[in-house]
This record gives C-alpha cells, sequence and structure tokens, in this order.
C-alpha cells in the first residue's frame, strides 16, 4: 500500500512539474514580392518541433474561398459569407474580449522586430510612404512598451526605405513569448463556449420552418 501511494505521489508530483513549466512559443512571418512564409515554433522541456500552415489567404491560392460570393441555403434565402462571419463574432464579442485580456495577462512577452523594407519606381512616393510609416511606427511603439512588458529586449520596428531599387516590398516579423501549459488548458476550458451555439443562434435555428 505504501508503494502505490509513493507512486501516486511522485506521479502527481511529475505533473505538477510539467503542467508548470512554460511553453515558449515564437512566431516567424517572412514575406516578399514572390512568396509569404510563417512559422511556428514551440518549445516546451526537451521538446521542440515547428511546423509552417498554409492558408488560403497566404501565397494568392487559388483555392481560397471567395468571400465576396453568396452562398445558397436550403429554404432558397441567399446568405452572404461575411455577414454570417460578422454575426459569429458578434455574438461571442464580449467572451472573446474577456479572453484575449486573460491570454495577455498570462503571457510573458520576450522579443517582438517588425522590419519593412520597400521601394518603389517613384522615389518621391517612396520617401512620402516612409515619412508616415515612420509617424504610424513612432506613435505604436511607446503604446507598446507601455502596455507590455518585454524581457530580453525592448520591440524593434525599424522602416527601410530603398530608393536603388525598382519595386520591393519585404516584411520581417518576429515575435517570441511564453505561456504555462496550466493556463493553456484554462484558456482552452474558457474558449469551449466559443464553439457551442449561442443563444441568439439557437433561436434563429429553432424558429426555422422545415419542409417535410
Amino acid at each position: 500500500m505504501g508503494k502505490i501511494l509513493a507512486s501516486a505521489f511522485l506521479i502527481i508530483g511529475l505533473l505538477f512539474l510539467v503542467v508548470v513549466q512554460d511553453l515558449r512559443i515564437k512566431l516567424v512571418y517572412i514575406r516578399d514580392d514572390k512568396k509569404e512564409k510563417l512559422e511556428i515554433n514551440l518549445d516546451f522541456l526537451l521538446i521542440s518541433f515547428s511546423v509552417s500552415p498554409s492558408w488560403p489567404f497566404m501565397g494568392g491560392s487559388s483555392d481560397s474561398i471567395d468571400r465576396g460570393k453568396v452562398k445558397e441555403s436550403k429554404d432558397g434565402v441567399q446568405t452572404p459569407f461575411l455577414k454570417e462571419l460578422f454575426n459569429f463574432f458578434y455574438c461571442r464579442s464580449r467572451h472573446l474580449v474577456n479572453l484575449m485580456r486573460l491570454f495577455l495577462r498570462f503571457t510573458r512577452w520576450q522579443n517582438l522586430h517588425f522590419i519593412v523594407r520597400f521601394g518603389f519606381k517613384d522615389a518621391a512616393l517612396t520617401g512620402m510612404s516612409a515619412g508616415t510609416l515612420w509617424a504610424i511606427g513612432g506613435i505604436i511603439q511607446p503604446l507598446i512598451q507601455q502596455n507590455f512588458i518585454f524581457e530580453n529586449s525592448s520591440p524593434l520596428l525599424d522602416i527601410q526605405p530603398t530608393f536603388d531599387e525598382e519595386q520591393l516590398l519585404l516584411i520581417k516579423a518576429y515575435l517570441q513569448f511564453r505561456i504555462r501549459l496550466y493556463q493553456i488548458f484554462y484558456l482552452f476550458l474558457l474558449s469551449v463556449p466559443l464553439i457551442l451555439p449561442s443563444r441568439g443562434e439557437i433561436n434563429r435555428w429553432t424558429n426555422i420552418r422545415f419542409k417535410v
């Protein structure tokens, strides 16, 4: 009996040590004139792996959903895709905001680098665009520093205009943060109501008259 209890306490202790460990997440986004790439790196204890998701809006895929088109429902009424998407998030907006606030409170930020290098055929247009982006960056960077604490380095927003290229657009974004495993489980449990239909959607579906 004593060995069973000792084994149980050992397993519980190991599980506790695991769930309080940090999951380190690094997001790297690179876009140039011809292609774009998103890479997600996850580090947990001695385990490390990376994924490169491919989304319909990345790379100009022809198989992506045409959000401008409308789809026809079974009762013959055409419902725009954007309207359904707006209703979905609108019904859950309060829950989404609370969930995002909790995520930001749990997250410990480490690095943020955002670099834009660009150039147009018109040098004057390049200079005007650079001035506009510098002004926007001068507003955004202090706001980030006031609302977020970075452990390793201050956030870097770098605008690099080039006047020796005919046309160039290069974007590099790098974000690294860490969050504990039990906090991820907690956020997942809180996000379950987002998957379930809201009261408004339930009422909408129950009021539909089905033809037999």
